[in-house]
């Protein structure tokens, strides 16, 4: 009978024992936290809304090409006997690139030329004596005559061709033929490409058919450049179309003066158009997209001065500069929460992280943002 008892008042002061030990550990962490400064809630960033102008533009992926671009091949064949060219090199439109041999031809021009020299003579003596003659023998002189000048003239162009001339300004690719080397008619020799200007294609859909127009202002980029920029001007439209892919083929002509950018090369277009105005923005970051909608998280603050959040849906609009044009849902110099959104919810406490400043809100603001704001 006494064990029992004993097992009874052995319990309760281990009982005791714990619940001591835990009221002593809750008031050592809450001193300590006191002593501390750790802040209540959520640790978030937060910035401004901000109301303005914002850039417009439409962007797109577009391939570099030539306006001006050929492989230069002789037009008929020949040993080449001279050349005149390195590869790169930059020429003007008419310099000599090659020779190909042209002895035969010359010789055949001598034979042709004496034959025309000749059938003028019998043609002339035949005019001043036609009333001996038949007009059958007129006409047969005449005949020899215009035969003897065609071929002439003939041969001449045929010596012409063995020269190979530049058809345009330009800079040559890496040469393909080799001196004494017979060349057939299309053989390659070399490109030749006019880098001063290129053209830039790209697509864009069909539903923005009515926002582009000739004569607007592009900049493009490209890797091999991802500090700058490159201006350009829309110069074509393509008037159908694409019925598989939606889209419409879009040329622009680029300023390519220093010779920096290269036919082939891929580039991220942006066609600009008119500004947004008086629009609302919000960094990127703070907007939430998810199956039930888009939202952000607005900073409130109670009576109390306890700060916390409330999730707030809205309409978003284009995106310009890393920040989206909000439509309606915020007004202007609202706080929404630009980083730590994955551990809040609805009406969680919040503090403002240290480092965060409402003054980061002018990041990716013009401007006009900027006199709005103020």
């Amino acid at each position: 009978m006494r064990k029992p008892i004993l097992y009874v008042i052995g319990s309760l002061f281990v009982v005791a024992a714990i619940a001591g030990l835990s009221s002593s550990l809750l008031v050592h962490g809450t001193s300590k936290e006191a002593t501390t400064g750790v802040e209540p809630g959520i640790p978030v960033s937060i910035e401004e809304v901000v109301a303005g102008e914002v850039p417009a533009n439409l962007t797109g992926v577009g391939t570099l090409e030539a306006v001006q671009h050929v492989n230069i091949s002789p037009e008929v064949g020949g040993r080449v006997v001279e050349l005149n060219f390195r590869s790169g090199q930059t020429i003007k439109a008419g310099d000599v690139l090659l020779r190909l041999n042209a002895d035969p031809e010359r010789g055949d021009l001598m034979k042709f030329t004496a034959q025309t020299k000749n059938a003028r003579l019998i043609l002339e003596r035949t005019n001043k004596t036609l009333a001996a003659l038949t007009l059958a023998e007129l006409d047969q002189a005449q005949a020899n005559f215009d035969q003897s000048q065609g071929e002439t003239r003939r041969t001449r162009a045929l010596i012409e061709q063995k020269t190979v001339r530049a058809p345009f300004d330009g800079v040559l690719g890496i040469r393909k033929a080799n001196l004494g080397q017979y060349l057939n008619p299309g053989d390659a020799i070399v490109t030749l490409t006019s880098l001063s200007s290129l053209f830039v294609n790209f697509p864009l859909p069909e539903q923005m058919s009515a926002q582009i127009h000739v004569g607007q202002t592009i900049k493009i980029s490209v890797d091999a450049y991802p500090d700058r920029t490159f201006g350009g001007v829309v110069s074509s439209i393509e008037p159908q179309v694409n019925s598989s892919a939606r889209s419409i083929q879009i040329q622009a002509t680029v300023d390519n003066t220093e010779r920096l950018l290269k036919p082939g090369m891929f580039a991220d277009v942006d066609v600009a158009l008119p500004p947004h105005r008086d629009v609302l923005t919000v960094p990127e970051t703070a907007v939430t997209y998810t199956t039930y909608g888009t939202s952000v998280f607005v900073l409130r603050e109670n009576k109390g001065g306890q700060l916390h959040v409330e999730q707030q849906r809205i309409k978003t609009g284009p995106r310009s500069n890393s920040r989206v044009i909000v439509l309606n849902g915020l007004s202007a110099h609202d706080r929404v929460v630009t980083s730590g959104q994955i551990n809040l919810s609805n009406g969680a406490a919040v503090y403002v992280k240290k480092d965060a400043s409402v003054a980061s809100s002018n990041v990716g603001c013009d401007e006009t943002c900027h006199r709005r704001k103020d």
